[in-house]
Parts: C-alpha cells; sequence; structure tokens
C-alpha cells in the first residue's frame, strides 16, 4: 500500500513539474500573448529591436520563435506593440546614458572643454610639484643651518677623525693650492683666499667641509 502511494506521489509531482515547465516555456507565454509559436526563415524572426532606421543584420537559418503577428514584436517575454517597445528602449537607453555620464563625464564634453579641463589639471599638478620641492628645498636649507650651528658647539676633531668622517661622507680627503680648500665658512662672493698647501676634504658639487662633515651649501 505504501509503495503504490510513492509511485502516485512521484508521477503526481513529475506531471506538476512538466505543467509548470511548459505554463514557463516561451511557448506558452507566446500563445498567452495572443500569437503563434512558428519557425521562422532568419534569426530575426519576429523579435524586437530598436529602429534606427538602419538595415538589420539577420542569418539564414530555421528559427523557432513566436509570431505576434501585425503591429507587434516578440520581446522573449511577450508580444508588444511595436510602438510601446520602441518608447521603451529609448527611455532606457536615456537612462543608461545618464548614468553612463555620470561615471565618466569626459566622455561627454565637447573638444574645447575638454581642453581647458586637461591645462587646469596640469597647471594644478605643477602647482603641487612646486611646493612639494620648494618644502623638500626649504627643509634642506633648515637641515645645513642646523649643522652649521651644531658644527660650532662641537670640539674640533683631531686629524684622523677629520678623515675618517670625510670618507664617510663620500668626500675625498686630499691637499689643496690655498687656504680656502672646500670649507664652508669660506664660501662667499669676494672670499680672500692665501696661496698655502691645505689638507681638507673634497666634498663634491654642491657640498662644503665644516670641519665635522660634508654639508650642503
Amino acid at each position: 500500500m505504501l509503495r503504490i502511494l510513492f509511485i502516485v506521489l512521484i508521477f503526481i509531482t513529475n506531471e506538476a513539474t512538466a505543467f509548470e515547465l511548459e505554463v514557463s516555456s516561451p511557448r506558452s507565454k507566446c500563445e498567452k500573448s495572443s500569437g503563434v509559436w512558428r519557425e521562422f526563415g532568419d534569426s530575426c524572426a519576429d523579435s524586437c529591436y530598436l529602429d534606427r532606421g538602419r538595415t538589420r543584420s539577420c542569418f539564414s537559418n530555421i528559427e523557432s520563435s513566436c509570431d505576434c503577428l501585425k503591429g507587434k514584436c516578440w520581446d522573449g517575454e511577450k508580444c508588444i506593440k511595436n510602438e510601446t517597445y520602441q518608447e521603451n528602449e529609448l527611455r532606457n537607453e536615456k537612462i543608461r546614458l545618464n548614468q553612463l555620464e555620470e561615471k565618466y563625464p569626459e566622455l561627454f564634453l565637447d573638444r574645447e572643454t575638454l581642453i581647458k579641463l586637461s591645462m587646469k589639471r596640469q597647471r594644478a599638478k605643477n602647482n603641487t610639484e612646486n611646493q612639494a620641492e620648494g618644502g623638500v628645498q626649504s627643509n634642506q636649507s633648515r637641515s645645513s643651518g642646523r649643522s652649521k650651528n651644531n658644527s660650532n658647539n662641537k670640539k674640533p676633531l683631531t686629524k684622523s677623525e677629520m678623515i675618517q668622517s670625510c670618507s664617510k661622507n663620500k668626500g675625498i680627503w686630499k691637499r689643496f693650492s690655498n687656504d680656502c680648500a672646500d670649507n664652508c665658512s669660506q664660501i662667499s662672493v669676494g672670499a680672500i683666499c692665501n696661496a698655502k698647501t691645505t689638507e681638507s676634504c673634497d666634498c663634491g658639487k654642491d657640498k662644503c667641509w665644516n670641519g665635522f662633515n660634508c654639508a650642503t651649501n
């Protein structure tokens, strides 16, 4: 008895599933919309499309679809009036364009406005870079000033200590033909240098020796 009930239950379930699939099939939807399900000679069939005045591309093959008859077209779910479909598609397209414009506004600018915007952004970028460069130079100046002030308060280094410090600062300890050498204290307009062999550190370009290390000029 239980076996019979089980078989009946399976049969009812299968029938219900088949009925649901049949009701939700494109053909059933077509017939509910007063259309006729038939075979067409091309891929376009009676499908709706947004008419932009151009020739529609259709492939030559047998296509089963819904024929919605005169004045209507098949949108994949139901038969709808051609005018209604055109209005809906144009409205949806306008919404999509508005969303695209909000996300990518530059795509909708004219050439002159786009050039002005590009120039404005370039000027802003240059200003930012100039400010950043000025800040770096200011920090270097303060650092150099602190270095010079600190060197004035330090105990003078011995010759061996100066040679070691010069080497650590990537300088070269050598003999100069005058007493100015590469000393920071002698770097000024009109500085008087005496002809005298002097051992000191050559700190290289844009740097000078302050007696303790190489500092920025």
